[in-house]
């Protein structure tokens, strides 16, 4: 099992900490900080510390994992589902149950970690209140490149043959 990173956490890391784990409690009593193992169930290296919290989803209650890493509070935190669907039936969840709702270069307000969770506990709420509907699976089509990329084919799958040459001269076929 991995260890959490142990780098130099960033000035106020704590202080952040301590503010998302206050935020939580006032809105989510039944939170529990997550054990090692837990964090490392989602499967990025990079997550150092997490709570387990009820989130409410439309007329639902979900379970999720909420995760920061190393950079935080200059790093937005994630949300994980703690029972995903399976790989691939919904877009926007990660390998792990990590929900895609920003990219890392997404900036953040470093003196409110507290009110930049509840807003990405809100996009959380809504992404999975929509991929239960089944609004969501456009993204499939939308997003296509970066999904193919991460489907992997098994020794059960189908065999298949192509009728183009990968040489040239050639041109786009759809």
């Amino acid at each position: 099992m991995r260890k959490p990173v142990a780098a130099a956490k960033p000035a106020g890391y704590a202080a952040a900490i301590a503010k998302v784990a206050e935020y939580l409690a006032a809105r989510h009593p039944e939170i529990r900080v997550l054990r090692e193992e837990e964090i490392c169930a989602h499967e990025l290296k990079s997550l150092v510390y997490g709570w387990r919290i009820s989130l409410p989803v439309a007329a639902d209650v979900r379970i999720v994992d909420v995760l920061v890493d190393g950079r935080f509070p200059f790093s937005v935190p994630r949300v994980a589902l703690v029972d995903p669907p399976d790989l691939y039936t919904w877009p926007h969840v990660e390998p792990g149950g990590l929900l895609c709702l920003y990219d890392e270069y997404t900036s953040t307000d470093v003196t409110r970690p507290g009110e930049v969770l509840g807003e990405v506990l809100k996009e959380a709420s809504v992404l999975i209140d929509r991929s239960i509907r089944g609004e969501t699976q456009e993204d499939f089509r939308t997003e296509f490149v970066t999904y193919w990329q991460r489907i992997r084919v098994g020794d059960d799958s189908a065999p298949w043959r192509s009728l183009i040459r990968p040489q040239s001269p050639s041109r786009l076929v759809r």
